[in-house]
């Protein structure tokens, strides 16, 4: 078992003219975070909490005919979603589909140099990454089969909420994937998130802890474009636009606050202690 755990989560974009002009202009935002290197043609986030901890995220281009998400290594599994494609490593190639239908966010998309421009310097973190997977799109069976080979492959924690379907992975060390997490004296990030029903059309997300606290960064990102999310007081959101139809990015900015984020957050601890290992098969 220990040799197929998720090593990467690699968020795949189409190799063309403007994915790599996107980016470019989007590396800036979490290039300055300290676990994060950009090395040119890709961007890479490693844990340095614990030592050896995986996985580690990449955002680079590839052969790919839409944005797809491997999840190396988890299995067989592909699941598409239009705009989007999430897919273990051992996977087969998939086959190439049609061009997705746009789909239009519920706030305007800001440009992605633009987004960049204005958090330069504010970024400390990158707290998490995320998939959102629509049900109209999204079998349950096929929801519930990724999380069952996603369990088997990494350190993935039910979400404290009993009817919550949204959640994460924590990066760990070897041991501590194949007993328990124990130590919580640093930042586990970068998370990954995935979330089911919560959206109509697949969504990509990057959660980034700034040092703006909620006045800076809201006037950062005033309405229309920036927004809270229904019930969330404790971070700002605000859509990128891309260059490819059928998928949406939104980035979640946490406000800084005196003590910064939680402490129970940030290092995964209250996720193993309230939540639940979801240990699944392979």
């Amino acid at each position: 078992m220990l040799g197929n755990r998720l090593h990467q989560i690699r968020y795949l974009l189409p190799y063309n003219a403007s994915s790599s002009l996107w980016l470019k202009a989007f590396a800036p935002v979490l290039e300055s975070t300290p676990q994060a290197d950009w090395l040119g043609d890709r961007l890479v986030i490693v844990p340095d909490y614990p030592p050896g901890a995986i996985p580690a995220t990449t955002l680079e281009l590839s052969r790919v005919d839409r944005p797809t998400v491997v999840l190396d290594t988890i299995g067989l599994v592909v699941i598409e979603m239009g705009g989007v494609r999430v897919m273990g490593w051992d996977s087969r190639d998939p086959v190439r589909l049609p061009t997705p239908e746009p789909v239009t966010p519920d706030h305007p998309p800001l440009d992605v140099g633009e987004i960049a421009a204005r958090l330069r310097g504010h970024v400390i973190r990158v707290d998490h990454s995320g998939v959102e997977f629509p049900t109209a799109r999204v079998p349950l069976s096929a929801w519930e089969r990724l999380l069952d080979v996603l369990g088997a492959a990494a350190n993935l924690y039910h979400y404290p909420d009993v009817d919550a379907e949204m959640p994460f992975v924590l990066p760990a060390s070897g041991d501590e994937f194949g007993g328990e997490i124990a130590a919580f004296d640093g930042a586990r990030v970068p998370k990954f998130e995935l979330t089911y029903g919560y959206v109509t059309s697949p969504l990509l997300q990057f959660h980034c802890d700034t040092d703006l606290d909620r006045a800076s960064l809201d006037a950062l990102f005033p309405e229309p474009h920036g927004f809270n999310l229904p019930g969330v007081e404790t971070f700002r959101s605000v859509y990128a636009a891309v260059p490819w139809p059928g998928v949406t990015l939104r980035l979640d900015l946490t406000y800084a606050v005196p003590g910064e984020p939680p402490e129970d957050w940030i290092s995964g601890e209250w996720l193993v202690r309230a939540g639940r290992r979801l240990r699944g098969r392979p």
